[in-house]
């Protein structure tokens, strides 16, 4: 009924400032949908944020106003800083991170070796790998699932999902029981929380899709938390290629087959969902000539997201087929017709081997209260 009410001069999305602390991104969206009574589906966000930290984003939602969210009476969460915008957040609309960064308990006389580490982090960078939060911290990895999904085993998919989970709170561990035991979606909704997103969106959608239609069934799932498992794999892969390239050639230098930005760009490349258009017509091979030499850098290299519009050096090339044939997944073509879990259908994307930070400040600080906040 709020969304017939809503003003046609006023745009569709509400963008706010989420801060949390102890809750990953899902979590605190589940809150909010709960305490809302929209579907997790009306949030979109650029990125998620990890349960360890205090963190703020940007968050839209579909047709809720302001005045609304402002009422909210949350824990452990606070927004604020609204807009209305034309344009929901979506995976690969984020552009950057900051951190700040607290490590207590260093021994004296150890000034001299940490600053010297990050003076080395300042000038030479850091490999560019996908870190923990795309996989997930639990036994069974984002990536997993996402293989599954590229293969088109839908049932595995969700068995995987939904499996039982050692460290699950209580309420949740009996969810994933009773699905297990009985197969029984609807029962196992009755006791998943609303803030586990993915597993409430997929019983609810598994209790309302016919028998064994699982891939309705993961319609159900929000779009920007669906997309996360198949960009998990493709990520998986990037790490395992960026290993190997290290290990070959180290990071001093650019070598002949290597991938580069041939614009001497240095702005943003990444975007999962394909955007940056240019980019693809801007990267090729390094010759043995430029590799000799030294015309490019390091932070010049790049390594491919799969996808259709991407290019493969040999040897990428080489590792993601080993990959994939181990995992079952096809890298090139269609694999199913499902557009949104195949290699085939999907843009691809580029990352950069190694980047270097923006702005790294540091200072060393006595304290004696252990509990104090050293980052203020």
């Amino acid at each position: 009924e709020g969304h017939r009410r809503w003003p046609a001069n006023l745009p569709q999305y509400l963008e706010f400032t989420l801060c949390k602390v102890n809750k990953d991104t899902g979590d605190a969206i589940g809150v909010l949908s709960r305490i809302l009574h929209v579907k997790p589906r009306s949030f979109g966000f650029a990125g998620t944020k990890d349960r360890r930290g205090v963190t703020s984003q940007r968050v839209t939602i579909f047709k809720v106003r302001a005045a609304r969210m402002a009422k909210l009476r949350l824990h452990g969460m606070n927004i604020g800083n609204y807009r209305y915008v034309g344009r929901d957040l979506r995976l690969g609309d984020l552009k950057g991170n900051l951190f700040t960064l607290t490590l207590r308990g260093i021994q004296e006389g150890s000034q001299q070796s940490i600053s010297e580490a990050v003076r080395t982090l300042r000038s030479s960078g850091f490999i560019n790998y996908f870190g923990l939060q795309r996989f997930g911290s639990h036994s069974i990895g984002t990536h997993e699932v996402g293989a599954a999904l590229l293969r088109g085993a839908w049932e595995e998919a969700v068995d995987l999902i939904l499996r039982p989970r050692d460290g699950d709170k209580p309420q949740i561990a009996m969810a994933r029981s009773i699905f297990k035991e009985q197969g029984n979606a609807a029962a196992a909704l009755k006791h998943m929380p609303t803030w586990c997103v993915a597993e409430h969106s997929l019983l609810e959608g598994l209790s309302k899709a016919q028998k064994n239609d699982y891939v309705s069934a993961f319609s159900s799932i929000p779009r920007t938390t669906r997309k996360m498992y198949v960009h998990a794999y493709q990520s998986y892969l990037w790490n395992r290629a960026a290993s190997e390239r290290v290990r070959r050639h180290g990071l001093q230098r650019v070598v002949a087959g290597d991938l580069i930005v041939d614009t001497g760009c240095q702005t943003d490349i990444e975007n999962e969902d394909g955007d940056n258009d240019w980019i693809f017509s801007s990267v090729r091979e390094v010759t043995p000539e430029e590799a000799s030499s030294g015309v490019f850098s390091i932070t010049d290299v790049v390594l491919p997201l799969p996808g259709t519009r991407v290019i493969y050096s040999d040897f990428v090339q080489e590792i993601y087929e080993e990959i994939c044939k181990i995992d079952g997944v096809q890298l090139v073509g269609f694999a199913h017709s499902v557009r949104e879990y195949s290699f085939g259908y999907l843009t691809g994307a580029y990352r950069r081997l190694v980047t270097k930070l923006d702005k790294v400040k540091f200072d060393f600080v006595k304290y004696s209260d252990p509990a104090a906040d050293l980052a203020e």
